[in-house]
């Protein structure tokens, strides 16, 4: 059997309509995985922090999920930077985790015990997505912030805050504060960004990556 050399990647966009289109699918028929709503809140979290990293950046970003039997990172996501005069594919490999709102623990302790807890070997592309349930103030990331810079873990940390039900905020927590960056649902779902792009594995440059648009199955659904 011939492996495919092809990737899909995907918009923020597709993942986020995506993402609502299987809870919709689950719920007509009665069914709702764990594996399923894992993936989910995984995916959407990552599409939001895509989204804000663009913004920041002024870089087109696509993603996508891993295969579901692999254990890390959670979502890749991957933007084009421009080095002299070739543009490359950057990959960030990005490990996803929740702050819950009734946590016990303070956010960089919350961190320092499940992410930077010595016993996790991080590439330099790796890239820690905290989806911040409680409200997520300026006070609390600076409080963070400045614990895990007495700490020094190695790493980077961004936040995910939800602010209404179309308003979400970005902001990076380590090794530097930064944002936040506010991404509007709304907005983002407008995007005339291409929905699927098809990228050869191991090209580097951006000639790799189809300009038209490809038909491939909801990615979810890989989780029923």
């Amino acid at each position: 059997m011939k492996v495919s050399n092809i990737e899909h990647w995907y918009s923020p966009a597709f993942i986020l309509e995506a993402a609502d289109m299987a809870v919709q699918h689950c719920k007509d028929r009665g069914i709702r995985p764990a594996s399923l709503d894992r993936a989910i809140g995984e995916a959407r979290a990552t599409a939001i922090f895509a989204i804000g990293f663009s913004q920041q950046s002024g870089q087109e970003v696509w993603m996508r999920m891993v295969e579901p039997s692999e254990q890390a990172p959670d979502c890749l996501v991957m933007y084009v930077e421009k080095v002299g005069r070739s543009n490359h594919q950057q990959r960030l490999e990005v490990e996803v985790t929740t702050y819950n709102s009734h946590s016990r623990d303070d956010l960089a302790s919350f961190l320092l015990r499940t992410k930077f807890d010595g016993n996790h070997s991080y590439s330099p592309s790796t890239v820690i997505l905290v989806y911040v349930q409680q409200a997520m103030t300026f006070e609390l990331l600076k409080l963070a912030h400045d614990r895990l810079r007495e700490v020094v873990p190695k790493g980077v940390c961004y936040c995910v805050g939800q602010v209404d039900a179309d308003l979400f905020q970005v902001m990076q927590l380590y090794s530097r504060l930064a944002g936040p960056v506010n991404v509007r649902l709304s907005e983002a779902l407008a995007s005339d960004q291409l929905p699927v792009a098809d990228v050869e594995r191991g090209m580097s440059a951006v000639q790799g990556r189809t300009e038209k648009p490809v038909p491939t199955a909801n990615p979810f659904f890989a989780y029923l």
